[in-house]
């Protein structure tokens, strides 16, 4: 009875195999498609030809200086004056 039951489960294991290796070979498939394309885009692009792993860092904001503490009662008069009613 035992050997029916296993038989049955390996059965599974292998289809649920089969199906992890097709679903791996598509995401390697769109991993290459997707690297390709990148590649392409990068190639015309001067600063990140330089640096292909971190174009983000080329274009960094400047940092902003903090704002001047000022009371609550100072924030809503500059309000009311940018918009009166």
């Amino acid at each position: 009875m035992g050997s029916a039951q296993s038989n049955a489960r390996a059965a599974e294991k292998r289809a649920y195999g089969a199906e992890f290796k097709e679903r791996r070979a598509a995401r390697q498939e769109n991993k290459i498609k997707l690297e390709t394309k990148w590649k392409a885009s990068m190639a015309g692009n001067p600063i990140t030809a330089i640096s292909p792993l971190k174009p983000k860092m080329e274009a960094k904001p400047e940092p902003v200086p903090p704002a001047p503490l000022q009371t609550n009662r100072q924030r809503v008069k500059e309000l009311m004056s940018r918009n009166p009613k």
